[in-house]
């Protein structure tokens, strides 16, 4: 896909009246919104995790997919039994 040039797509942003973000549908806000619930210090590990090896990264993974898992059997088990 080819894109305009960035002085073609500031034209059409101003002659629309619209930000370029909006143009491109671009949400920064998304993102953040979709993240702001994430406890920090659970942030700051997974950020220092990236730079971890591939197979200690699937281990990670994995072990949090477990866990996962492991609470979703937690919690179902608790609403039946309720």
């Amino acid at each position: 896909m080819e894109y305009p040039p960035a002085q073609k797509i500031i034209d059409l942003a101003q002659a629309l009246n619209m930000s370029i973000d909006d143009l491109l549908e671009i949400d920064d806000n998304s993102s953040r919104r979709e993240y702001q619930d994430i406890k920090p210090n659970l942030a700051k590990k997974l950020r220092l995790a990236s730079n971890l090896p591939q197979h200690d990264i699937k281990a990670l993974t994995t072990f949090i997919d477990a866990l996962l898992i492991k609470g979703e059997m937690w919690t179902h088990d608790f609403k039946t039994a309720v």
